[in-house]
């Protein structure tokens, strides 16, 4: 018989589910903790690629990523400590899953979802900023050439 959502919140202390569903958008009460796990890592991997794009731009990346990463420079806007956070909550992830223990999945859940909260409130500020920012982007005059090296 395979345990269920209630299961793991009163054998491991699980938060609610409705606060999972409501930062990460998926219903977790189906899932077992490494599957909720693996989604979080997911979405953690999803949004650091994003930010990765900005942070690393250089002359081969797209025009996109170095438009974005311009808004960020103009706006004074560091996104490499979110960056790393999300990249060490990540491998944390990674590693417990591989280690495959329920009360340590549902410990990274718990501890993943607060820290996930501020991130989020960052990543929304930046999504807001390009929101705003991409209809005032102007094309460069072919005479101004620009230097990426």
């Amino acid at each position: 018989m395979s345990e269920k959502y209630d299961d793991y919140q009163k054998k491991y202390g699980l938060i609610p589910a409705k606060d999972i569903e409501k930062e990460f958008g998926f219903d977790p009460k189906k899932s077992k903790p490494k599957e909720i796990a693996e989604k979080i890592i997911s979405t953690l991997s999803e949004n650091a690629k994003l930010l990765e794009n900005l942070i690393f731009v250089d002359s081969g990346s797209p025009a996109s990523h170095l438009y974005q990463a311009s808004m960020l420079r103009q706006k004074d806007i560091d996104v490499f400590e979110t960056y790393k956070n999300m990249m060490s909550m990540l491998w944390q992830g990674k590693r417990i899953v591989l280690e495959n223990n329920e009360q340590k999945m549902v410990d990274y859940i718990n501890k993943t979802t607060l820290k996930w909260k501020k991130i989020k409130v960052e990543l929304l500020n930046v999504f807001e900023l390009f929101e705003k920012e991409w209809p005032q982007v102007a094309l460069r005059d072919t005479d101004d050439v620009a230097y990426h090296g």
